[in-house]
This record gives C-alpha cells, sequence and structure tokens, in this order.
C-alpha cells in the first residue's frame, strides 16, 4: 500500500504545483509550490536543502542518510502564454530515479502536484543530467 505524505504551500486545486519529492517507505513525500500565472517563479526547493530538515525522520537502521539515498525527482512547470500574452497551458516536466519510474508512482505525482489538469502537458523526461545519473538513489548506483 502507497500512501503519501505532504507538505504545501499555497493549497490550490486550480493550478498545478512545481517542487520535489521522495519515494520512502511506499510514501510519496513531496514538498511544493504553487504555480501562480500572475507572478509566476521558479520553485527554490532544493532536495539537499530540505533534506537538512527532515533527515531526522528518514534513519536507515538509525543511522541518518544523505539525501540522494532514496529515490527522489523533481516536477517543473512553466506557464505557456500565446503571442498576446495570454495564457494557453503548464508545461510541466517530471524528472524522476529510474527504479520509481512506474505507472502507479507517475499517477501518485500527477494527482498529488495536480498535473492532471486540463491545463497541464505533462512530460517524463528521466533522470537528469548529461548522462542521465542526477536522480539516482543508493540502490541504482
Amino acid at each position: 500500500m502507497i500512501i503519501r505524505e505532504t507538505i504545501t504551500l499555497n493549497e490550490s486545486i486550480n493550478c498545478p504545483y512545481q517542487g520535489i519529492f521522495w519515494f520512502i517507505n511506499n510514501k510519496l513525500i513531496c514538498f511544493m509550490d504553487k504555480v501562480d500565472i500572475r507572478d509566476f517563479h521558479d520553485t527554490d526547493l532544493l532536495h539537499v536543502e530540505v533534506w537538512k530538515h527532515i533527515r531526522n525522520q528518514y534513519k536507515v537502521n538509525g543511522k541518518i542518510v544523505s539525501y540522494n539515498y532514496f529515490p527522489r525527482g523533481r516536477v517543473m512547470v512553466l506557464p505557456i502564454f500565446n503571442s498576446n500574452s495570454e495564457f494557453e497551458y503548464y508545461d510541466c516536466t517530471v524528472y524522476l530515479d529510474k527504479c520509481i519510474d512506474t505507472n502507479k508512482i507517475r499517477e501518485l505525482i500527477e494527482d498529488r502536484f495536480n498535473l492532471y489538469l486540463n491545463s497541464c502537458r505533462v512530460t517524463y523526461e528521466g533522470q537528469l543530467g548529461l548522462d542521465g545519473s542526477h536522480y539516482t538513489c543508493h540502490n541504482c548506483k
């Protein structure tokens, strides 16, 4: 059974979110920001920084592990406007560790980050980086 655990900033059901996540003990742990087309900004959430605040909750055998120990990923959302500066759609890109790139996990991500909205066009880009190794947990190394 998969359970979701989430920290959300500025909750809304009418827009997508961007942010970061981990998949730990069958739970999707998300940290995210609402995407506001009137005041768009990239998220400043970084795995390495957020992990410093939550790492004590996710020890392995009683020991603190690195931020890249568990499978993780990122959702990036970019509002797209036409030549008349009218909003058209959200371009959503999901990066994630290959060991969690399953239909079930994709559904959880799309549900929690509101990527199911008709205004969203979602693509999955894999692990990021020139060699595809950016999102690689301890099991995939």
